[in-house]
């Protein structure tokens, strides 16, 4: 087979090879600057293949283009730069190191692309012979590929110099990743003095490129277990957090790890985990639990273990411990991650709270003693509020079939005038008036009853207070109502009361003191509603209070009031009843 046509295949193969590298890489990393170091290499491989399969035709006749040239050249320029690019940036956590050295590693490449784009060097790549399809290159194209040659050979350096200080790697991976690496430069020497007709540097670049990429690089920090998205996690995380791998190696731990440790067990990266342990448990307080997860730190688990300890220099504190395996792709165990939570204020709470539970079961049994006192003191106030209920219902009733007695009395005298003078219409009249009084009382002993004044509720207190005036007035009785105030705006409690001591008051003045004209005033002074009710009946010496004063006394008592009862026979006023209440206006809903 024609060296061309093998060359051609290789550089399909290649081409292929890398673009599906760059896809898979391209949809699989999130960052832009792992895109950049991980995309760069078979970016530049994709431009070399693509600039000779441009070149190359399947006859053996070799096609020059400005074209074809520049993607031969930029790919061969940055070949070396990019695997260096991607060698550092996995082997290195110095942010401001990686910088520099790709910025000091790009100005060979650079400058060799400027001088292509700004001279007609490209015919300077090979040397084409007149009688024969034979490729032959130049000096120029030989000076970039070892250039890209000593850029793999200084990545190559590094890597192998970081592969061999980790501890980490089994014998297998300690002489495979090395051949690897130890190859690469080399295949830049064959192609240079042996292999001069077929591009093999490439293909070996991206073999060995994606060995290490993906069986190491991608997946682990630095050739290390520890996954690179967990390492970023776990710096950040404010929990110690301890990594070892299996052969119980010390590989990885946080700046919290070293805060609340370092003083203690001096442990650094690469350290047996058995050193923590010992210097650990020289500060911890070994009791059988704190044995037992210290123990289990070494030992080879199954399954996670989980545990407090107290240490207690260099303060003393309490930890919960989780020891968990890490597991590669395959679910093999590749290590352990310990965390300790520090766990010191809720375990002194927990403390706090059992003595405090002590105390509490202490006055559980003062409470229930307490209880039972309590108990005897409800039995009481439940008969203390079924007495006031009925004294209650004793005043509502008093005051209605007081109101309703007095105003029949007063009707029945008329009757029997009128029937004497033989007006029997208008004895008629005053009878019906006394069936409806009658009906009334009933209707309002079933509200006191039921502590429902419905009457009150659904119309203003000046008109219920006209009506009951209206039915005192047939009997020959004047009353006198004046308002100097908004009586609506007052609670329910207050217009109610205000209602009965209205209605008793009047009764009172009829049934004792014989009154023709009564003279009721409300009005505001002071924050307080000044009710007076005063008559011209007979009074008294001594004011005697029945049971109709004391109800009024109790419903000015309801409602925070006073009350006063005033009579002097020697004056024009028989009996006058004055309260003050505190004003209190309905809330508006």
């Amino acid at each position: 087979m024609p060296d061309h046509l093998i060359n051609y295949i290789l550089m399909v193969i290649t081409f292929v090879y890398a673009s599906a590298l760059f896809c898979d890489l391209y949809f699989k990393t999130k960052s832009s600057k792992a895109k950049f170091s991980l995309l760069f290499l078979p970016l530049s491989i994709i431009l070399l293949s693509a600039g000779f399969l441009l070149e190359l035709s399947t006859d053996g006749i070799f096609i020059y283009t400005l074209l074809s040239s520049l993607f031969i050249y930029t790919g061969l320029c940055f070949i070396g730069y990019s695997w260096l690019v991607f060698s550092v940036c996995i082997s290195s956590e110095n942010k401001q190191k990686v910088s520099g050295i790709n910025a000091i590693a790009l100005i060979p490449p650079v400058l060799i692309i400027l001088l292509i784009v700004t001279n007609p060097l490209h015919d300077l790549l090979y040397i084409k012979p007149y009688d024969s399809g034979e490729m032959r290159f130049n000096a120029e194209y030989l000076f970039i590929l070892a250039l890209g040659g000593v850029y793999v050979l200084l990545a190559n350096i590094i890597l192998i110099i970081r592969f061999l200080i980790n501890t980490a790697f089994s014998f297998k991976l300690r002489i495979a990743f090395p051949a690897v690496l130890v190859f690469m430069p080399i295949s830049f020497y064959f192609r240079i003095f042996y292999f001069r007709h077929f591009e093999l540097v490439p293909f070996f670049l991206l073999i060995g490129y994606h060995l290490i990429l993906y069986n190491v690089s991608v997946n682990y920090k630095l050739f290390d277990i520890v996954p690179r998205s967990i390492a970023s996690i776990v710096q950040n995380m404010d929990q110690p957090i301890l990594i070892a791998n299996r052969r119980n190696i010390v590989v990885n731990f946080n700046g919290s790890f070293m805060s609340n440790f370092g003083s203690v067990t001096s442990i650094k990266e690469t350290d047996p985990l058995e050193l923590f342990v010992e210097k650990l448990g020289q500060s911890t307080v070994l009791d059988g639990e704190n044995q037992n997860i210290l123990d289990s730190m070494l030992l080879d688990i199954d399954k996670n273990v989980l545990g407090n300890i107290h240490v207690y220099t260099p303060y003393d504190k309490w930890y919960f411990v989780l020891i968990q395996n890490v597991l590669n792709s395959k679910g093999r165990k590749i290590g352990k991650l310990i965390s300790f939570n520090d766990i010191t204020t809720i375990h002194d709470l927990n403390q706090k709270l059992k003595q405090k539970n002590c105390e509490l079961e202490k006055i559980n049994m003062e409470l229930k003693n307490a209880n039972e006192k309590i108990l005897k003191h409800t039995l009481m106030a439940e008969e203390l509020a079924i007495t006031r209920e009925r004294s209650r219902i004793l005043s509502e009733l008093h005051d209605t079939i007081g109101q309703a007695y007095t105003s029949n009395l007063a009707l029945a005298r008329c009757t029997n005038a009128f029937l004497l003078s033989n007006r029997r219409e208008k004895a008629l009249d005053v009878l019906e008036e006394m069936a409806c009084t009658t009906k009334q009382l009933l209707f309002n002993i079933t509200s006191s009853v039921n502590d429902k004044d419905t009457l009150i509720q659904q119309q203003p207190l000046k008109d219920i207070l006209n009506k009951l005036f209206k039915s005192y007035r047939k009997s020959g009785i004047d009353i006198q109502l004046k308002l100097y105030t908004d009586v609506e705006v007052l609670e329910y409690k207050i217009r109610h009361n205000i209602y009965r001591i209205c209605q008793e008051s009047i009764n009172n003045s009829l049934k004792h003191g014989m009154a023709q004209n009564i003279y009721i005033s409300i009005e505001e002074e002071s924050e307080k509603i000044i009710l007076e009710i005063a008559d011209d009946g007979a009074g008294c010496d001594l004011v005697y209070k029945g049971i109709g004063l004391k109800g009024i006394e109790y419903r000015i008592s309801e409602i925070d009031g006073e009350v006063s009862f005033i009579s002097d026979k020697s004056r024009q006023k028989g009996f006058i009843v004055r309260a003050e209440i505190p004003i209190r206006r309905e809330s508006k809903r």
